[in-house]
């Protein structure tokens, strides 16, 4: 049967087959190095999420309540959570430094309730993030697109005659402007349903029918995916550094025997 650990003197001693304490605190170590990293890869791809979803490859217009609208702030989510990780670690790092042999107990608690705390918003920002990068998109976020379109084409046309053009398509949805050409739509000679959603785009091309929700699809994977990647190994890593914290924290074990 293994025994206990003793810990004595400024070096300290132990007896007992289980492996050293200062093992863990390599291994320690060796978590905080890689969540330090992965925390300052969680704001790089959180900044290019913000970045992109607010660009001007899509300039659809939006005024109304959605899932999407409100997913478009997950980046900025992702900032705080990266930014927080890594002071944490580099003030984890500082105490490693100065203690050794083994984490302050009150250190640990403030650590793995900050970590607890950090694992609940990351698997939040994980599961919304890959949900919204989901393929086909889901539901919620392909209303969102058709509606902004349909406002769009409302609201300012040449925006979505641009994006058309950037992106070589014709309308949000297959076939929904085959029969609405751009040149029939500038003149007024389409239904009121093919204006809804088909731009008056002066020298446009119909695309053969094909619309743009797949391009919308794939940059939308694009902008949120690294992102929910990202969060999700994070989350994973949190849980397990810290039950390993804690068992760092833990008191040593006096062998039988031993006077306290």
């Amino acid at each position: 049967m293994a025994r206990d650990y003793e810990y004595g003197g400024s070096g300290g001693t132990r007896t007992g087959d289980d492996p050293p304490k200062n093992v863990g605190v390599i291994i320690h170590g060796i978590f905080s190095v890689l969540l330090l990293t992965l925390s300052l890869t969680l704001v790089a791809t959180s900044v290019y999420n913000v970045v992109k979803s607010n660009s001007a490859a899509l300039p659809l217009r939006y005024d109304g309540p959605s899932f999407f609208h409100a997913a478009t702030r997950l980046g900025i989510l992702g900032v705080c959570l990266g930014v927080a990780l890594a002071l944490l670690y580099v003030a984890m790092g500082a105490v490693l430094t100065a203690r050794r042999s083994r984490i302050p107990i009150a250190f640990a608690i403030a650590v793995v309730t900050a970590q607890f705390i950090a694992f609940v918003l990351m698997l939040f920002l994980a599961v919304s993030t890959l949900l919204v990068a989901a393929v086909p998109l889901r539901s919620a976020v392909d209303a969102y697109w058709a509606d902004a379109w349909a406002q769009t084409v409302a609201a300012a046309p040449t925006d979505v005659c641009s994006i058309e053009r950037s992106l070589g398509c014709r309308g949000y949805r297959n076939d929904q402007c085959e029969a609405c050409t751009p040149s029939e739509a500038a003149a007024g000679g389409c239904t009121a349903a093919q204006r809804r959603v088909c731009a008056p785009c002066v020298g446009g091309s119909t695309a053969g029918g094909r619309g743009c929700v797949r391009e919308i699809e794939v940059l939308t994977r694009r902008w949120f995916e690294p992102l929910g990647i990202v969060a999700s190994v994070l989350a994973g890593l949190l849980l397990i550094h810290m039950l390993l914290i804690s068992a760092l924290a833990a008191p040593p074990r006096r062998a039988p025997g031993h006077a306290a």
